[in-house]
């Protein structure tokens, strides 16, 4: 194996032997030359003038033959020489490191580990060291190898540095600037880049001695002093030096817990150049505050002056907003008035830091301040925390979820502790009772979790609870009244102390149509669609949407065409359910309102539902199963059965429409697997005390159509006697089953 180390000194090397004894310079310059432009044979003539041009065309040819001779001695069958050209064996076992340098780095596209890989094989420039003599053609053969590596090596190593941005890796990217100087010495963007990476380890110092670097190399090389933008970064540096470090963050209490893949993804944002502004959206007692806490700390060093931690919950006036944040910068200002306009924005304009405001949702009408802090600092980045995102041209928003919770039927394999709001109650738990075990509490920790929704202030009011009460009575009184969660701890913020105080704070930051539909939303039963809601609630898109906006409601996307349901979190919709519950009138319309508008439903969709061939079938009545349940279960639990009935007929034309349907819903749950829904459905619909004999016997009438052949085919045995008194039916309901079942 022949190897050429042509990126620095040549180094060339045969089964790992160095090869040194070339007879001259040009000698060794032609095999290099011969191994980097080795795609096609070269004419001796042209290699002669190339390298021996200033001499007589006899003694150009001459050295040219004596320097081919002895390459061949050195590296026998690397050559093919014929009398009319040269060129390198490329068939014989070799490597050539700017082969290889070319090709990885001068792929369209290049991945990270490629640039890293790449990159070190340029151990310094082309053939460094050796030179053309008096032959101008070879000269600018050498410059312009030289130049054309050393830019590809600098543009990588440039996207490689962005890419150690983006992670906030101040390290790497000072090993890599300086790898880039080494390469070009007066390449400012890297005297800058390397500038800002030491300066951001917290080595001033070394940062401003950089600059003095830059400008040595700019004037003995090209000439110049250093550009405006390299002289305001070293201006920021040494006041970032002399200037007191904000650092205010509350000081957090053990890890963030199951939040590593929100940070990650966070991370990136505060590091991308083109975000400003992060808002952290979420229900209160999500997590938005400790999120955005985490966060900041862990950028803390990447920025020049530290972190601006502004807590809102105290300001109550939009107005405030530019007197909270100099508070936090600790900017001493006149008196209790507000800051006079351009003080802050004096304030901030030479800072670089990152800033966060904690508890925007009830000053949302001065989101304008923020415009005005990100337009007059440029430094500065800031990150939100709001139950209602801000509404700027410029805002990421960022959705903070609760933690992962385990489905109700989790698979055997799978350990319930791996689902982060599980693994959070347990830790918890172990402060009250550092005993607990999951053990034989399974179903009643999961419950709590889905319950919750993974709302990291739920799980710990709950938790709390212990060992008073087992983890089953805590779900159930849970379940009667939301103040079981609640709490007298001195640290932690009143509007916290219990989930109903969250829910009330929520609840006054609403406009009073958007209280009205919140509450009759709680109607709903596994979530909605935009015309249930029109319907039912008098929900229009935009009321939806400013719900939607304040994390009240969640906007679930489902099915191939991506048709949007909404849903309310079961603690929130109890809460909305106790407020409607306070209105008789209003809950009675509203009653009223979903049960016709399901009921209509179930007749327009009545030959959808009845055909089991219909790919929508099972879909349709897996998501409207909630609501259609909740609507008969309404009207048979009704004392008056019969004005209800008078009421549906009025919409359907037919009281049977609705069992019918109902127990066609059930069969199709029944036909999918879903048998513990369709049985419970069927009792409702076939069992109810309150049913009418007529419309029980119509209910199996149609059960025996849907499911007679279910003869052999029925497995429960709570289904078994139904089936059995359906066929029984059938002599009997002969009128029924020609005019409306057509059997």
């Amino acid at each position: 194996m022949l190897d050429f180390a042509l990126l620095g000194p040549p180094e060339i090397s045969l089964h790992g032997q160095p090869v040194t004894s070339f007879a001259t310079t040009k000698t060794l310059i032609v095999l290099c030359y011969l191994a980097t432009e080795r795609d096609h044979p070269h004419p001796r003539e042209t290699l002669a003038c190339l390298f021996w041009g200033g001499l007589s065309e006899h003694r150009c040819r001459a050295n040219l033959r004596w320097a081919l001779h002895d390459l061949q001695k050195l590296l026998p069958g690397y050559l093919i020489v014929t009398r009319q050209s040269v060129s390198f064996n490329t068939n014989q076992p070799h490597r050539v490191d700017v082969v290889r340098f070319d090709e990885t780095l001068g792929r369209p596209k290049v991945d990270i580990d490629d640039i890293r890989a790449a990159s070190c094989l340029y151990r310094g420039e082309f053939l460094s060291g050796l030179h053309a003599g008096d032959t101008p053609e070879l000269e600018q053969w050498l410059l312009q190898k030289r130049e054309h590596y050393r830019a590809l090596l600098l543009a990588r190593l440039e996207k490689l540095a962005d890419h150690h941005m983006l992670l906030g890796e101040w390290e790497q990217i000072e090993n890599i600037t300086r790898r880039a100087l080494q390469a070009e010495p007066w390449h400012e963007k890297s005297h800058r880049r390397l500038m800002l990476a030491l300066a951001r380890q917290g080595n001033y110092h070394a940062a401003l001695a950089q600059y003095e670097t830059c400008y040595l190399a700019l004037k003995e090389k090209i000439g110049v002093e250093p550009t405006t933008e390299t002289m305001a970064l070293y201006q920021r540096i040494q006041r970032a030096r002399t200037v007191h470090r904000s650092h205010h963050l509350p000081t957090l209490s053990g890890d963030i817990f199951g939040r590593q893949e929100e940070l990650h993804l966070l991370d990136n944002w505060v590091n991308d150049p083109d975000c400003q502004l992060m808002t952290l959206v979420g229900p209160g007692g999500i997590g938005k505050t400790r999120l955005a806490q985490a966060l900041a700390a862990r950028h803390e060093r990447q920025f020049l002056n530290g972190i601006c931690y502004v807590p809102l919950v105290s300001v109550t006036q939009p107005d405030r907003i530019d007197t909270a944040v100099a508070e936090a910068l600790g900017a001493s200002f006149a008196g209790s008035q507000p800051l006079h306009e351009g003080e802050l924005k004096a304030i901030l304009a030479a800072q670089e830091l990152l800033m966060v405001l904690d508890g925007f949702e009830h000053l949302i009408s001065g989101a304008n301040t923020v415009v005005d802090i990100l337009r007059g600092a440029p430094a500065v980045k800031i990150i939100v925390t709001t139950r209602e995102k801000l509404d700027l041209q410029d805002e990421w928003v960022f959705t903070v979820e609760g933690l992962s919770t385990p489905p109700e039927k989790i698979p055997v394999d799978v350990d319930l502790a791996s689902y982060a709001a599980v693994a959070y109650f347990v830790r918890q738990a172990r402060k009250q009772c550092h005993d607990f075990t999951l053990e034989g509490q399974e179903s009643a920790v999961g419950s709590l979790c889905r319950a919750l929704g993974g709302s990291p202030l739920g799980i710990g009011l709950a938790a709390a609870l212990l060992p008073a009460a087992s983890c089953a009575q805590i779900a159930d009184a849970m379940a009667q009244n939301l103040d079981v969660l609640s709490t007298t701890q001195n640290d932690i913020p009143e509007r916290h102390r219990s989930l109903r105080a969250v829910f009330n704070h929520s609840w006054q930051l609403m406009e009073t149509s958007e209280q009205k539909t919140f509450s009759r939303l709680s109607i709903f039963r596994g979530g909605f669609t935009m015309e249930a809601a029109r319907h039912v609630a008098g929900a229009d898109f935009s009321t939806l949407g400013r719900l939607v906006a304040k994390s009240l409601v969640q906007v679930i996307l489902s099915g191939q065409d991506a048709s949007a349901r909404y849903e309310i979190h079961e603690t929130l919709r109890q809460y909305a359910q106790e407020i409607l519950a306070s209105d008789p009138e209003m809950e009675r319309q509203t009653r009223t309102s979903h049960n016709d508008y399901y009921v209509a439903l179930i007749q327009q969709q009545r030959e959808i539902w009845l055909d089991k061939e219909h790919p929508s079938v099972i879909d349709t009545a897996t998501r409207e199963l909630g609501n259609i349940r909740a609507m008969w279960q309404g009207i048979v639990a009704d004392k008056d059965l019969d004005s209800v009935a008078q009421d549906i007929a009025q919409q359907t034309h037919t009281v049977p429409t609705v069992l019918s349907l109902l127990v066609g819903g059930a069969v199709l749950l029944l036909s999918s697997n879903r048998r513990e829904e369709g049985i419970e459905l069927l009792t409702i619909a076939v069992h109810h005390p309150a049913t009418h004999p007529g419309d029980r016997d119509y209910a199996l009438g149609l059960l025996a159509k849907q499911g007679i052949t279910l003869s052999g085919d029925v497995s429960s045995e709570e289904l078994r006697p139904i089936a059995e008194v359906a066929r029984s039916l059938l002599a009997r309901l002969k009128h029924i089953a020609e005019s409306e079942l057509g059997i």
